[in-house]
């Protein structure tokens, strides 16, 4: 006959070591607190006023795009502006503004040239763009700033901007 099984017996600890308990120390619970938690004070942002147009015009920076601290190397310039130009060839407007807007940074007149034809009404309606709204102002910003870069063809797209208003 089988007999029930048998825990077994504790190990007696070695002389001069202490017997670790059985289990362990029930846990402390935690101090209740003395005093409600103060809540932060609530702050309500105040929206800055919106300047007029006069003002805006004051302030309207002398070209669209900051310099880079550190231009890239020109064959990189070189690539983005190719890079550019094949994704406004399939019509992906905004992907190539990534490309021209970057190249632009590095002081490249054609990339700022590109840029302005991308926001340009006339050369958005030629390439039959979908989902991007022109902007003539942007346009202008870009082929001005294309010109002070020293691209020749700006002044024909400016005068060619202005002709239709």
């Amino acid at each position: 006959a089988a007999t029930p099984a048998q825990a077994p017996a504790p190990v007696p600890a070695p002389a001069g070591v202490a017997a670790a308990p059985a289990q362990p120390p029930p846990l402390a619970p935690p101090p209740a607190p003395t005093s409600a938690p103060t809540p932060a004070p609530t702050v309500t942002p105040t929206p800055a006023p919106t300047p007029g147009p006069a003002a805006q015009a004051r302030t309207a920076p002398s070209a669209p795009i900051a310099p880079l601290a550190v231009p890239d190397p020109p064959a990189v310039v070189g690539a983005m502006l190719l890079r550019g130009e094949a994704l406004l060839a399939i019509g992906d407007v905004s992907g190539a503004r990534r490309f021209f807007e970057r190249a632009a940074g590095s002081g490249n007149a054609a990339a700022a040239l590109q840029m302005g034809r991308t926001f340009d009404p006339t050369v958005l309606s030629t390439i039959g763009a979908r989902g991007i709204t022109p902007d003539r102002d942007a346009a202008m910003a870009w082929y001005r700033h294309a010109q002070a870069l020293g691209s020749a063809d700006a002044a024909t797209r400016i005068a060619t901007l202005e002709a239709t208003r």
